[in-house]
């Protein structure tokens, strides 16, 4: 899994997790979530604009 990326909808608490647990794998976390806040351990992180 080493390189591949990982993609996070709902980037909150639990999709900080899961993107932590690929960190152990060197895998990239890609994350969307509504606010477009930084969460921890996700690399990119986009916002929803509705």
């Amino acid at each position: 899994m080493n390189g591949k990326s990982i993609l996070i909808l709902g980037a909150g608490a639990i999709g900080g997790e899961v993107a932590r647990l690929g960190k152990a794998f060197r895998m990239t976390a890609i994350g969307v979530n509504r606010s477009g806040n930084p969460v921890q351990h996700i690399d990119r992180l986009y916002g929803l604009s509705i």
